[in-house]
């Protein structure tokens, strides 16, 4: 289909100057560019699980409790998950663990990409380290 390109009379006849900002645009194209990996909230989050999995290790233990996890129904894991919950609000420790065995026991799709992706930043930052 061909046709003829006209213009419209309300358009603008030219480029309108902005005058407004131009010293804040000058003064930030002058800043030096940071080199800032931007890591997505939910990577973050997934990142904090893997450290942990990564610090806790493989164990016998560990493994059991993965199961016993991934065998609970929908209404046992809110409630596990409510009652992990006081304990990371509180800090502590043993409940942080738990709680990212219980996540990562039956992630749904985009838990489980996210969890690959943060394991893989956390064995990139550690080989740049060394």
């Amino acid at each position: 289909m061909t046709g003829v390109v006209i213009s419209l009379p309300t358009a603008a006849k030219r480029k309108v100057k902005q005058n407004r900002n131009q010293a804040a645009r000058a003064a930030k194209a002058g800043l030096p560019k940071l080199e800032v990996e931007y890591v997505y909230p939910t990577i973050r989050e997934a990142m904090r699980t893997a450290a942990t999995l990564i610090k806790l290790g493989p164990s016998p233990e560990r493994e059991l409790l993965t199961a016993l996890c991934f065998a609970l129904d929908d209404d046992a894991r809110a409630r596990v998950e409510a009652f992990l919950a006081l304990g990371v609000a509180a800090q502590r420790e043993s409940a942080i663990d738990a709680r990212a065995i219980f996540k990562a026991s039956r992630p749904n799709v985009g838990e489980k990409y996210d969890l690959e992706i943060a394991l893989r930043l956390l064995l990139e930052r550690a080989e740049n380290q060394l």
